[in-house]
C-alpha cells in the first residue's frame, strides 16, 4: 500500500495545489481579525517587538508582561511570518488599535498563503490516512472531495485562529497511530509523540489526550510483555516530553510553576461551562432541539414552550452565557485565591454533582457534533453507518482511530461550552463516512446493459 501512495501522491498533491491556488486567488479579501484572532495577533506582535510572549496590559500603560494563558505555537508561526513581511506587522498593529472595520490596511497575503500551504498539507494527510485505512483510491479521493465541500480547511486557512494547526496535527496523530498499528515500527511511535506535542503546543487541552494515549499505551505494553513495545512507548513519551519541556521550563522561570498554561483563562472557560449545570430537565430536553444545526433555534421557538429554551438565547439577560461570570466566577474569586478555584469546582461542581454534570455534558456533546452545520449533520449520520459496517465486518481500525477524536469531543463537553469549532477533527471522520456512503450508493445504482455484448 505504501508503494501506491508513493506513486499517487504527486498527482494528488498537484491537483489539490491547483484547487487551493484557485481558491486563494478568487476568494477575495479575508475576514479582518477580531476577538480570539486579535489575542493571537497581540502575542505575535509582542514576540516581534518586545521579544516577550505575553499580552499587552493596560495595568502597565500598554507594556508587556510575560504570560502563558495560551499555548505558544500559533503565535510563533504568525511572528515568524512577520519577519518576512513588515506590512503584516502594520496591519495587525492597526487592527489591535482600530475601533472600526475598514480603517486599517489589510496586508495579510503572506500569512494567509502560508496557511493555505498548511491546509494543503492537511488535505494530503487526510488523503493518505483515508487511502491506507479504507483501501480504495476512488474512496480516498471521495473523502478529500467531501472534506473540501465542508469548507473547514479553506475557511480556517483564511482566519487567524489556532484551528489551522489543529487539523493537520490531529491527522498526523491518526496517521501515525494507524501506521504503528499495522507496521509496528518505532518511527511511528516517534511521530505519535511528535503529533501530540504539536497539538499540545497549539492548544494546551490536548495534554489530556497525550496523557490518555500514554496511559492506554502503557497498559497495552504491560499486557504485550514485549521489549520492542516498551522501547516504542519510551521513544514516543521522550519525544513528546522533550518538545513540551522547554515551554514548561520557561513558565517555571517566569511563574515558578511547572505548567504549560496559566493566567486564569481556564477558570473563565470552566465558569461558562458550569453555568449550564443549572439546566432544568425541560431545558435539557429542549437543548437537543435548540442545538440542531442552523434550524434548531427556529424549530424550538415553533414547537417548545419559551421557558425551556429561553436561557439558551444569548440576547436574554438570564442566558447561561450572560450569568456565568456574575453567578459563578465572581463569587468564587471573592471567596478564595484564583489558583484554588479549579480544584474547588472539580470537587463541588463536577465530581460532587456528577450525575447532573454528566447529563449536561451529553447535551453539550450534541451541541458540538455538527461541524459545518448541515454538512456535519449528514456527516454524523454517514459516520455512524461506516462505523457500524466496519464493526460488522470485523474491522476495528476505524473505530479505534476514532477514539482520540471522541475523547476530545467528550472533554470539550465536560469543561467548555462545546461549540462545533472545537471539534474540527470530526471533519475527517465525517468525510470518510460521506465518501463511503456515496460509493455505496454509486455501487448499487443500476447500470445500463449493452445489448450488443449480451447477444454474444
Amino acid at each position: 500500500m505504501t508503494e501506491r501512495l508513493d506513486r499517487e501522491w504527486p498527482w494528488i498533491g498537484l491537483a489539490l495545489g491547483v484547487l487551493l491556488l484557485g481558491h486563494f486567488v478568487l476568494a477575495g479579501p479575508i475576514e479582518p481579525p477580531a476577538k480570539d484572532a486579535l489575542r493571537y495577533a497581540d502575542y505575535a506582535l509582542n514576540i516581534v517587538e518586545h521579544n516577550t510572549f505575553g499580552l499587552t496590559s493596560s495595568d502597565t500603560g500598554g507594556g508587556v508582561r510575560p504570560g502563558n494563558a495560551n499555548a505558544p505555537l500559533y503565535p510563533i508561526l504568525i511572528a515568524a511570518v512577520m519577519q518576512l513581511d513588515d506590512s503584516l506587522v502594520d496591519s495587525l498593529t492597526c487592527a489591535q488599535n482600530s475601533v472600526g472595520r475598514g480603517l486599517c490596511p489589510e496586508h495579510y497575503t503572506t500569512l494567509i498563503s502560508v496557511q493555505y500551504g498548511v491546509a494543503w498539507f492537511s488535505l494530503m494527510l487526510l488523503w493518505a490516512f483515508a487511502r491506507l485505512l479504507l483501501g480504495r483510491r476512488e474512496l480516498a479521493l471521495g473523502v478529500v472531495v467531501f472534506a473540501l465541500i465542508s469548507g473547514a480547511h479553506l475557511i480556517y486557512a483564511r482566519r487567524i485562529l489556532t484551528e489551522i494547526l489543529v487539523i493537520p496535527g490531529f491527522l498526523l496523530l491518526q496517521l501515525a497511530l494507524l501506521l504503528y498499528w499495522r507496521q509496528r515500527r518505532k518511527r511511528w511511535a516517534v511521530m505519535t509523540g511528535f503529533a501530540l506535542a504539536l497539538l499540545t503546543l497549539t492548544r494546551p487541552e490536548y495534554l489530556y489526550l497525550a496523557l490518555a494515549i500514554g496511559l492506554v499505551s502503557a497498559a497495552l505494553v504491560v499486557r504485550a510483555r514485549s521489549s520492542f513495545a516498551v522501547a516504542s512507548w519510551v521513544l514516543g513519551v521522550l519525544v513528546c516530553f522533550s518538545l513540551l519541556l522547554p515551554w514548561a521550563w520557561r513558565n517555571h522561570q517566569h511563574f515558578d510553576r511547572w505548567v504549560l498554561t496559566d493566567g486564569g483563562y481556564g477558570e473563565t472557560i470552566l465558569a461558562y461551562r458550569l453555568s449550564y449545570n443549572r439546566m432544568t430537565l425541560s431545558e435539557w430536553g429542549a437543548s437537543f432541539v435548540y442545538w440542531l444545526p442552523d434550524f434548531g433555534d427556529k424549530l424550538a421557538v415553533g414547537v417548545l414552550p419559551e421557558h425551556s429554551y429561553r436561557r439558551f438565547v444569548s440576547d436574554n439577560a438570564d442566558a447561561f452565557t450572560n450569568t456565568a461570570v456574575s453567578d459563578i466566577l465572581q463569587p468564587a474569586l471573592q471567596g478564595m485565591p484564583r489558583e484554588e478555584i479549579t480544584a474547588y469546582w472539580l470537587r463541588s461542581e463536577i465530581f460532587g454533582n456528577a450525575l447532573q454534570h454528566g447529563l449536561v455534558s451529553v447535551a453539550l456533546t450534541w451541541r458540538g457534533l455538527f461541524v459545518r452545520k448541515y454538512w456535519g449533520l449528514l456527516g454524523f449520520v454517514a459516520y455512524i453507518g461506516l462505523l457500524a459496517a466496519s464493526l460488522r465486518g470485523g474491522r476495528y481500525e476505524f473505530a479505534v482511530l476514532s477514539l482520540p477524536v471522541w475523547f476530545m469531543v467528550a472533554f470539550y463537553a465536560g469543561v467548555s461550552v462545546s461549540v462545533p469549532r472545537y471539534n474540527l477533527p470530526l471533519v475527517s471522520l465525517y468525510a470518510m463516512g460521506l465518501g463511503w456512503y456515496a460509493r455505496t450508493l454509486v455501487s448499487r445504482w443500476p447500470r445500463p446493459r449493452c445489448r450488443a455484448l449480451e447477444s454474444r
